[in-house]
């Protein structure tokens, strides 16, 4: 579902305002800043989808997420590869 700027809150409109991506200079990666992962709207997921697609890496500092809000997030991007077997023989996300 896409959301346009009509749809948006303004709240949602804000959050999207702050979200800033600013690029390290080098080859490729940027910083993304003035989000939080764990709430994210479309239009932000939105936008940080398309400073992916432009800078193939991108660094989320100060981010405090549990290993679930961390697997939700990584899920929105595609299909999460299977770790190679630990030790113990057993295998996590």
């Amino acid at each position: 579902m896409t959301t346009t700027a009509q749809e948006m809150t303004t709240q949602e409109r804000v959050a999207v305002d702050a979200l800033g991506v600013i690029p390290t200079g080098a080859a490729l990666g940027a910083t993304v800043n003035g989000v939080d992962l764990r709430h994210l709207s479309e239009a932000a997921f939105a936008r940080i989808m398309d400073a992916w697609h432009e800078h193939s890496v991108l660094l989320f500092r100060g981010q405090t997420l549990t290993d679930q809000e961390l697997l939700a997030f990584s899920r929105r991007l595609g299909d999460l590869d299977w770790a190679p077997a630990q030790e113990t023989g057993r295998r996590v996300v």
